[in-house]
């Protein structure tokens, strides 16, 4: 097998971080990042429905292409998509030739497995999640939340959704020279869903986190007042798209047991995200009669983020299903916060390590209501160290992490070149 130097990797992604984050985009743009500073020579690829944003562009030493999907319907941008997506491949493997393609969701590769050149470049396939099966839960979560018209468009969008994810992961699965997932728990999803035979083409790399930017901080006073929130709260911040496998309505009835418990006069959440839940959210909190105790953020800003993980005692992560990492709960640890969470997904694999005691037994609101209760009544076992910023550091340290997918990822280039 020969070594390479250089490795040229073509990131494949949806959309890019400045204009959508989620856990899946933090974790392509940290990980490109961090290869551009291991010597390799990055280029992301991803869409974008504002025409203004479309382009070529220089960040850090990542090329970021933008595509313009100019198309309202979701088919045929997705079949535009991807014919738009073969010509920039193209343009990109006649300026460097292309080691690695690592697509960060399935059904980018649709034009490109059968282009006589394209097809010959390796793909690490990063499976995140089951999208297909996110679809359905959201739907069934949520089907019946309009007249009788509208549920038949919802199942209609929804089935077509469904399908085509199906469809694309189980090709990009089998066609992919590796697959990599975060966590045990995605990698039985796969099994779940696909049976055993893509298992032995499954690696597991964790997640990494930047300490650079994602650290505790020595002036929470300060930081405090300039967001405006009271020194004495004791805080519990939460950061979710506003969505129905989020948690975030068992949440609120847990905040209501707490109060209605008189655990502590001074306990408040702050709940950060968007989505299609906020509103909903919105009329909970004034039914439950929370309002002195949740405030909502709406959307974040990346500096805002790390303020709130800085300037708060806890944080809180009520997922229901399909938690396929949480680098949320990675973040918060990094900036010195113990994490209350749900023992779904991978959750538990991450903080059974150093809080098992703040693993709720199960997702509903009583199960959540119990932590919250226990964190307020030992609050001071979880104040004064830097034991969650330690252990960050020990397991889910970026540059580690990069290097070994990095040298993965030259296996998979060198296994490829060898067999041409």
């Amino acid at each position: 097998m020969r070594e390479s130097k250089q490795l040229n990797i073509v990131f494949i992604a949806r959309i890019f971080i400045d204009e959508y984050c989620s856990g899946a985009v933090v974790y392509y743009t940290q990980l490109a990042r961090y290869f551009r500073k291991l010597g390799c020579v990055v280029h992301i690829l991803v869409g974008t429905n504002d025409s203004g944003k479309k382009g070529v562009f220089n960040i850090d030493g990542l090329h970021i292409h933008k595509i313009f999907l100019k198309f309202n319907n979701s088919l045929v941008n997705y079949i535009y998509r991807n014919w738009i997506y073969v010509k920039e491949l193209k343009k990109i493997n006649d300026e460097m030739k292309i080691g690695i393609l690592n697509i960060q969701e399935a059904g980018f590769l649709l034009f490109a497995k059968i282009d006589p050149v394209l097809r010959k470049i390796p793909v690490v396939y990063t499976f995140h999640a089951p999208v297909h099966y996110e679809i359905l839960y959201d739907y069934l979560k949520m089907k019946n939340q309009c007249n009788k018209m509208g549920r038949i468009r919802r199942y209609l969008k929804m089935k077509a959704q469904y399908l085509k994810f199906k469809l694309a992961e189980h090709s990009d699965l089998a066609y992919a020279k590796r697959v990599i997932v975060m966590s045990d728990f995605v990698k039985d999803n796969i099994r779940r869903f696909y049976g055993e035979k893509y298992l032995d083409n499954v690696k597991i790399y964790p997640i990494g986190i930047d300490q650079k930017q994602y650290s505790p901080t020595k002036d929470r006073v300060q930081l405090r007042r300039r967001m405006n929130i009271n020194q004495r709260k004791i805080v519990f911040f939460t950061l979710r798209r506003l969505a129905p496998r989020m948690g975030l309505e068992n949440l609120l009835h847990a905040i209501k047991i707490v109060i209605e418990a008189k655990i502590s006069k001074d306990a408040y959440f702050l709940i950060g995200g968007a989505g299609v839940l906020g509103n909903k959210l919105v009329k909970m909190v004034n039914n439950l009669g929370l309002d002195e105790y949740v405030q909502f953020l709406g959307y974040i800003s990346h500096e805002d983020k790390i303020t709130y993980y800085q300037i708060s005692d806890c944080f809180i992560l009520p997922s229901e299903e399909l938690e396929g990492f949480g680098i949320v709960a990675i973040e918060a640890l990094s900036c010195n916060l113990p994490v209350i969470a749900t023992n779904v997904g991978a959750l538990p694999e991450i903080l059974n390590k150093i809080n098992p005691e703040l693993v709720a037994d199960g997702v509903k609101a009583l199960a959540i209501a119990e932590k919250i209760t226990y964190f307020l009544n030992n609050i001071y076992n979880y104040q004064g160290k830097t034991i969650y910023s330690d252990y960050a550091m020990k397991y889910y340290n970026w540059l580690q992490v990069s290097k070994k997918l990095l040298n993965e990822y030259k296996v998979v280039s060198n296994e490829s070149t060898d067999h041409k």
